[in-house]
C-alpha cells in the first residue's frame, strides 16, 4: 500500500487564465482545489447576477470544464451558447444549469459539487466568497470606474482596485483550503479584474500570508489593454504589493519567450523585468505558441512540477 502523501495544490483566481491552468496541472498533480472570484458582472453571468443574485456561474462553469474528465459532448453542452431573439440570447447552458441547481439546492457550493460529479471533475472547485463582490478602478489618468465589465472599456492602464463591500468576509471553505494547502498558485488572469479581487478579501489575504506552503505567482505573457498597459513582470507584482502592503509570493513565474510576439491593439509581451533578494524568479517558456497573449496548459504545468519542492 502507498500510503505517500500527495501534495495539496490550491489556485485563485478567475476568467480565462484559471482555466488554463487547470487543464494542465490535471496532469501532473492529484490533489486540486480552485477557489474563484465572485466579482464578474458582464455577459450572461452578469445578467444571472443582476436579476437573481446569485454569484456569477460563468468563471466556475469554465474551471468545471477544464477539470472535466467527461466525453467531449456533454462538454460542448455546457458551453453552448444561446443566439436567438429571446431571453436566452448570448446566455450559457452551463451557467443556467448551475442557476438551475442553485435554485433546487439553495446552496451554490453544492451546486459546483453536483455538476462536477456528473462531470468527473478531477479536484474541487469553491467560490472566493458567498456573495458577489463588485469592483471599482482608478485608472492612471484618475477616472473611477465602477463595474468589473466596465473597466477596461477606456482602454488605459488602471492605477488602483477595490472591492466592495470591503469587509466582505471570505468563504470558509476557501480558507480552509488555503491553510491545508502545499503549494498555491496565484493566477495567470487580469491583474486587476480577476487577481487583486480575490487577493483584496481579508480572510483570503491573511490565510496564504501565513501559509506555511510554497507561494507562487504566475505573472501573465501578455498586457491587457485597458488594465495593464505596458506592464513588465516588475509591475505586475509591484502592483500586488501596494495594494496589499506586502509580499506574499515566494516565486514568480515568467515567460522569457518574447522573441515571436506581435503587438497588436496596444497588446505587448510582459517583459521579465523583476530583482528581489525575497522572491524567487522561475523563467521559462510557458506562452502558447499559437496564441501568443496565453499560456501553455501542459508547458506551464510542467514548468511548476519542476519547480515546486515537495
Amino acid at each position: 500500500m502507498n500510503n505517500i502523501k500527495k501534495p495539496e495544490i490550491v489556485v485563485i483566481g478567475g476568467g480565462t487564465g484559471l482555466s488554463i491552468l487547470l487543464k494542465g496541472i490535471k496532469t501532473v498533480f492529484d490533489n486540486i482545489s480552485a477557489i474563484v472570484g465572485v466579482s464578474d458582472d458582464g455577459g450572461s453571468s452578469g445578467i444571472l447576477r443582476k436579476e437573481f443574485g446569485i454569484l456569477p456561474p460563468g468563471d466556475f462553469r469554465n474551471c468545471l470544464v477544464a477539470l472535466s474528465n467527461s466525453e467531449n459532448n456533454l462538454i460542448e453542452l455546457l458551453n453552448y451558447r444561446f443566439e436567438s431573439k429571446s431571453k436566452l440570447n448570448q446566455h450559457n447552458l452551463g451557467n443556467l444549469i448551475l442557476f438551475a441547481l442553485e435554485n433546487i439546492t439553495h446552496d451554490f457550493e453544492e451546486s459546483i459539487s453536483i455538476l462536477g460529479e456528473l462531470l468527473s471533475i478531477k479536484g474541487k472547485i469553491v467560490p472566493a466568497a458567498l456573495r458577489p463582490i463588485d469592483l471599482t478602478a482608478k485608472l492612471e489618468t484618475g477616472t473611477i470606474i465602477k463595474g468589473e465589465s466596465n473597466i477596461r472599456v477606456y482602454g488605459e492602464a488602471v492605477k488602483e482596485i477595490k472591492i466592495s463591500p470591503d469587509n466582505i468576509k471570505a468563504n470558509p471553505n476557501a480558507v480552509k483550503i488555503i491553510e491545508k494547502a502545499d503549494l498555491i498558485l496565484v493566477g495567470p488572469g487580469s491583474l486587476y479584474s480577476s487577481i487583486l479581487p480575490n487577493l483584496l478579501i481579508k480572510d483570503i489575504k491573511n490565510a496564504i500570508s501565513n501559509s506555511k506552503a510554497q507561494k507562487y505567482l504566475i505573472c501573465n505573457v501578455a498586457t491587457e489593454n485597458g488594465e495593464t498597459n505596458n506592464y513588465d513582470s516588475n509591475d505586475h507584482i509591484q502592483s500586488i504589493q501596494n495594494h496589499l502592503n506586502q509580499n506574499i509570493f515566494d516565486a514568480i513565474i515568467v515567460n522569457n519567450n518574447i522573441e515571436k510576439f506581435k503587438s497588436e491593439n496596444n497588446v505587448k509581451p510582459v517583459t521579465p523585468q523583476y530583482n528581489s533578494e525575497h522572491t524567487q524568479i522561475i523563467y521559462g517558456d510557458v506562452v502558447d505558441e499559437n496564441n501568443r497573449i496565453r499560456h501553455d496548459s501542459n508547458k506551464l504545468a510542467d514548468l511548476i512540477r519542476n519547480s515546486f519542492k515537495f
